[in-house]
């Protein structure tokens, strides 16, 4: 009886030995890790080289707002902004805020490989909005922040905080525009 526990005892031991997580396992799984922010980060740059996305908006001037009805959408040279405020209903757009349509003009992409991220600016002009200057700072994540300067004068900006997702994986609903 006294071989049999010694036994169970040595087959538990080495078990609890070879369940660990080697250092060598652990390497692995942060450069699993490090590979798959790369990986995400290539695909959100492709989208923006591509001119072929959303930037959903979760917070404008520090406040939560419904992603849905709040993004910049960009589609080949078209760019449309869509904000609506806190406060929802009736509106110009019928959700309470603005919906905005132009071309694009002066799209610019500039990436950093070292911080994995990058910047996106462009300006389009809205027939009833006027013009629409947008600067984004995307992160390797696909997290974006940025502002949009409308109009002219001070105090016309919003300072937007989103995700950049795929146009045809977002479920943002267009409200109407003039």
């Amino acid at each position: 009886m006294k071989k049999l526990t010694v036994s169970l005892f040595i087959v538990l031991f080495f078990c609890a030995l070879l369940s660990q997580v080697s250092p060598l396992d652990t390497l692995s799984n942060k450069a699993k890790k490090e590979a798959m922010i790369q990986k995400q980060f290539e695909a959100t740059y492709q989208l923006l080289l591509d001119s072929s996305f959303v930037f959903e908006t979760d917070f404008i001037y520090s406040q939560r707002v419904n992603y849905l009805l709040n993004f910049i959408k960009v589609v080949s040279s078209k760019a449309i902004i869509q904000v609506t405020p806190i406060h929802q209903g009736e509106g110009e757009n019928g959700f309470g805020g603005v919906t905005a349509k132009g071309v694009i003009s002066k799209y610019k992409l500039s990436k950093n490989d070292k911080q994995n991220y990058c910047v996106l600016t462009f300006s389009f002009r809205s027939t009833y909005n006027g013009n629409f200057d947008v600067s984004l700072n995307v992160y390797e994540t696909g997290a974006a922040s940025g502002f949009v300067s409308f109009g002219s004068g001070a105090g016309k900006e919003l300072f937007l905080d989103g995700h950049i997702v795929k146009t045809n994986v977002s479920m943002v609903v267009e409200g109407s525009s003039r």
